[in-house]
């Protein structure tokens, strides 16, 4: 799926081909290990994890990002780290920065969640330059949640980051978050005919099922619809647990 990479370092230098070894590089900046624990509110146990080679949450990634003074997108991605300082010390944060929110609810991608309502989401800060990166576009009506269940694999993983579109447009094939009744669920979308839309897991051990599309609606324009659809999953981050 061209439209869902997951993270991936873009720089094939050893010095900074790793996340840890570009957390190694961020943190000198301030002074060192204990400097980012005081700075981040980390713990010592967490640092340690990161510089071995787990990879943060997102949100925490971005936080050691802003602690460091590097920008974002480098210290996640990878790149030209003289020109992420040149960025991060230039810019200006409330032209710079946006935020998106991440739904504290996981999607099933599985049998399903129960999830009669979602709670208020987190407001995660992203550098305009990460958004980029991430999405090629920063569409105006986005959130971020996580998954749960296999039923995806091995496109989608468990705890996987999915960055959804809520717009409401015209449904194609794809990879949507949808509600039946109760269950918020993480699916292909693909048309069987005309008149039908299958509901598809990736991983082959998991059945798959019909709506008809009369059936089938963006949130709740149909007060009869079977399906209802969230929105359209654009990104998914494999790399960040």
């Amino acid at each position: 799926m061209s439209e869902q990479k997951c993270f991936a370092d873009n720089n094939t230098n050893n010095e900074t081909h790793s996340f840890q070894n570009r957390l190694k590089i961020a943190m000198e900046r301030i002074g060192g290990f204990a400097a980012l624990m005081r700075e981040t509110g980390l713990s010592n146990s967490a640092i340690s994890n990161y510089l071995k080679g787990r990879k943060p949450k997102i949100d925490i990634a971005v936080r050691i990002a802003e602690a460091c003074k590097v920008d974002a997108a480098w210290l996640i991605l990878g790149g030209n780290f003289n020109r992420s300082v040149e960025v991060i010390e230039h810019k200006n944060t409330n032209d710079d920065t946006i935020l998106i929110p991440f739904v504290n609810v996981e999607a099933s991608a599985g049998n399903g969640l129960i999830s009669p309502e979602w709670p208020n989401a987190e407001m995660i800060p992203f550098s305009r330059d990460l958004a980029y990166q991430l999405l090629g576009s920063i569409p105006k009506s986005i959130f971020m949640m996580r998954v749960q269940g296999d039923s995806m694999s091995p496109t989608i993983h468990p705890k996987d980051i999915l960055f959804v579109d809520y717009t409401p447009n015209r449904l194609t094939q794809g990879i949507y978050v949808m509600s039946a009744g109760e269950l918020t669920l993480v699916k292909r979308l693909a048309a069987k005919d005309p008149l039908t839309f299958s509901i598809i897991s990736d991983n082959p051990t998991y059945p798959s099922f019909d709506v008809p599309m009369k059936r089938a609606c963006w949130g709740n324009a149909n007060p009869d619809a079977d399906l209802r659809i969230v929105g359209r999953v654009i990104k998914v981050l494999h790399d960040f647990d």
